[in-house]
């Protein structure tokens, strides 16, 4: 089935869309990973404001104190974020 189509059942169903990317795209209560093919500006929405996110590899801190958070990412890569509540 089509990302688009996913999606839009996804959102019907009152599920929450963390990005809209058509990228792989894992989370759960503390990690979000992403790879891209393509790379650029990913803008990743959080279903709550959170304390910091850090990408686990660099350990560079993403975001602090908010619920989205953007991250410009080089082609190919795969990013994993840990999320601090």
């Amino acid at each position: 089935m089509p990302a688009d189509v996913l999606r839009k059942l996804a959102r019907e169903a009152g599920t929450h869309i963390y990005c809209e990317a058509e990228e792989p795209l894992y989370a759960n209560d503390r990690r979000i990973a992403l790879h891209t093919i393509t790379g650029g500006p990913r803008k990743v929405v959080l279903p709550k404001k959170c304390r910091r996110v850090t990408e686990v590899f660099s350990g560079r801190v993403v975001a602090e104190n908010t619920d989205r958070f953007e991250d410009s990412l080089t082609p190919p890569c795969t990013v994993l974020y840990e999320v601090e509540q």
